[in-house]
């Protein structure tokens, strides 16, 4: 859902090697387009600051602006979980919404897909409330893509 153009198809490319390119086309736009499709969402990413900073020098320039551009909007408010810090858990993207009704939903990325969680609420809040608190704050976590682009 953040994720810009370049880094999508790497991570689609990588996750699907057999699909043919006008699938991850496809994939690629339905990604990148998520986001501005769902005008009341308000996120609250946390992730490693080496899923940015890691990435080949035009991607990783991309992608962190894109994210700074999304931040700018006050829809997106940034965690970076700083390089060198350990999570062992979760393995995956892992994606908890609160939606309208006080409902939640959980899920999860994977390479075969996305897997909703329907019974993980508890567990999702423990992995939610960790990473956070192993996260630089949003205007360190602006810092840090600020130097990356």
């Amino acid at each position: 859902m953040l994720q810009c153009r370049s880094y999508a198809r790497k991570v689609f490319r990588a996750g699907q090697p057999l699909a043919p390119k006008e699938q991850v086309d496809q994939l690629v736009t339905l990604r990148y387009e998520r986001l501005e499709a769902l005008s009341d969402l308000q996120v609250t990413a946390v992730f490693p600051a080496a899923a940015v900073s890691g990435l080949p020098d035009p991607v990783r320039r991309e992608q962190a602006s894109h994210l700074l551009d999304w931040v700018a909007t006050e829809r997106v408010t940034m965690h970076l979980v700083p390089e060198g810090t350990v999570m062992l858990a979760p393995t995956s993207p892992l994606m908890v919404y609160s939606m309208r009704e006080n409902e939640i939903v959980v899920a999860s990325d994977h390479a075969l897909g996305t897997v909703i969680h329907a019974d993980a609420h508890n567990r999702a809040e423990v992995f939610s409330s960790a990473a956070l608190g192993a996260a630089l704050p949003p205007t360190l976590s602006i810092d840090l893509l600020e130097s990356l682009t």
